[in-house]
């Protein structure tokens, strides 16, 4: 499989599963002290997962790295948020793909 397809998003190689799924790689040398989980979901999904960080009190943020700013960020005309969980590492919900314009 070649490595970041063009027009692939940042250092990751995407593969595609199936028409919901997507699974992107990036490419590393030693061990992975911070891992990055992404989810697309869809509006009412992504809503609830917003209410559920505020009544958790989980710190949240509108771009993948920073302080936590409690913001919603935008991409491609759909909505992302990133948050930490105990151990470093991110999680991002967002609505639109970045690999799938449209979807």
């Amino acid at each position: 499989m070649p490595w970041a397809a063009e027009g692939g998003a940042g250092p990751f190689s995407a593969v595609y599963v199936s028409d919901d799924v997507t699974l992107d790689f990036d490419q590393a040398d030693g061990g992975f002290p911070v891992l990055h989980y992404a989810f697309r979901v869809n509006d009412d999904t992504f809503d609830g997962i917003v209410t559920r960080l505020r009544e958790l009190r989980i710190p949240f943020r509108s771009a993948p790295h920073g302080q936590a700013d409690g913001a919603i960020g935008r991409y491609g005309g759909g909505r992302l948020v990133y948050w930490n969980d105990p151990d470093g590492h991110v999680w991002e919900a967002l609505t639109v793909s970045y690999a799938r314009r449209g979807g």
